[in-house]
C-alpha cells in the first residue's frame, strides 16, 4: 500500500471510519487546527471532534474561502495546520480541488490529508486515486483509503512518512486497542492491487469510464439533477424526504437497487437517488436503469 501510493510507509485499520478517527485523534491536539471540507465524510467529522483541536469547516471544495479562513486564522497560529478532504465526495460524486489544496498546503506550510475512499483503484492512470488523477500523488502528506470500494475487501489504511506511521502506532487509539485484520485480508488486499496495477486493471477502469458515459447520458439529456458529478458515484437530487423513498421503493419494485439518501446524510432540501456505477455493470442495462429512473421520479416529481 505504501508503495502503491509512493510513501515510506502504511497502516493498516479496521474499517474507513476507525482510520479516520484514529488518524485525526492521534496526531493533532488543542494547540492545532483542522480546515476540514464541509461535505467530508462523518468520520472525518468525528475525528476532528477527537483531536481537541480547533477545527474551520470551509464551504464545500472552495478554496478562494478556505484561503480566506487560513488568513484570518494566521494571526493566532500556534501549532500545526492541515487541510482535510475527501478526494471524491460520497455523496455527490465531484472531486476535491486537489491542485489548489496543495498550493495552499505550500503557501501556508500545512499539512495536507486526502481521504480517498471512492477514488484509489479506480481513478488516475495507474489506478492510485483522485491525487494521481490531479498530477500531485507526491504532494499528499496523509494518504487515507479503504479495501473497500475499489480494492472490493474491506478494512482501511493511512500511507504516509516514516515518522507520521510510527507516532500513529504509538498514539492512535482505534488502532492500538483494536483487535487486527486477519491476515486473509491484507492477502486479499495484494491480490487487489495486483490486478489494479495490471492491463486487466486498466481495462477495468476504461470500462469503469464508459459504462458512466453511458448511465449519465440519459439522465443529463432529461433534465436530471446529478450535483456536479464526474464520478461512478451518480446521485439524482430530487430534494424532499417522502418522494425520495417512494422512488426508491419504486425502482426496488421493478428490480432496480438504487439507495434513498436523506438527511442527516446530505442537507435538508438535498434528498437523493445515489448510483453507484461498476465495470461490471452491463451497459445495456445501465441505459435501461437510467430510463427506468427518468421515468420514475417524473412521476414522483
Amino acid at each position: 500500500l505504501a508503495e502503491f501510493k509512493s510513501t515510506e510507509a502504511a497502516l493498516l485499520y479496521n474499517s474507513g471510519y476507525a482510520a479516520n478517527t484514529g488518524i485525526l485523534q492521534g496526531l493533532f491536539g488543542p494547540d492545532d487546527v483542522l480546515f476540514s471540507d464541509a461535505l467530508n465524510h462523518a468520520s472525518i467529522i468525528d475525528g476532528c471532534r477527537l483531536s481537541r483541536a480547533r477545527t474551520v469547516v470551509y464551504p464545500h471544495a472552495d478554496s478562494a474561502s478556505l484561503e480566506s479562513l487560513m488568513n484570518a486564522e494566521a494571526p493566532k497560529r500556534k501549532g500545526r495546520w492541515v487541510i482535510v478532504t475527501d478526494g471524491v465526495f460520497s455523496m455527490d460524486g465531484d472531486i476535491a480541488p486537489l491542485a489548489e489544496l496543495v498550493r495552499l498546503k505550500q503557501k501556508y506550510d500545512t499539512l495536507l490529508m486526502i481521504d480517498d475512499a471512492h477514488g484509489s483503484g479506480v481513478l488516475g492512470a495507474t489506478g492510485r486515486g483522485t491525487a494521481e488523477l490531479c498530477g500531485c500523488l507526491n504532494q499528499i502528506d496523509l494518504h487515507m483509503g479503504t479495501l473497500g470500494k475499489g480494492l472490493g475487501i474491506f478494512g482501511a489504511y493511512l500511507a504516509g512518512s516514516r515518522v507520521i506511521i510510527d507516532t500513529l502506532i504509538n498514539t492512535s487509539r482505534s488502532f492500538i486497542f483494536s483487535t487486527s485484520l486477519p491476515p486473509a485480508i491484507p492477502a486479499a488486499a495484494l491480490a487487489a492491487l495486483d490486478i489494479i496495477e495490471s492491463p486487466e486493471g486498466a481495462g477495468l477502469r476504461q470500462q469503469l469510464a464508459s459504462n458512466c458515459q453511458r448511465f449519465k447520458q440519459p439522465l443529463v439529456a432529461a433534465g436530471c439533477d446529478l450535483a456536479g458529478s464526474v464520478t461512478h458515484i451518480v446521485p439524482v437530487v430530487i430534494g424532499e424526504p417522502e418522494p425520495t423513498m417512494r422512488a426508491a421503493k419504486d425502482l426496488l419494485d421493478q428490480d432496480l437497487f438504487i439507495q434513498g439518501i436523506r438527511p442527516p446524510t446530505v442537507p435538508t432540501g438535498q434528498c437523493r437517488l445515489r448510483g453507484t456505477v461498476m465495470a461490471t455493470h452491463d451497459p445495456d442495462e445501465l441505459e435501461s436503469a437510467a430510463k427506468t429512473i427518468i421515468d420514475v421520479v417524473a412521476k414522483v416529481a
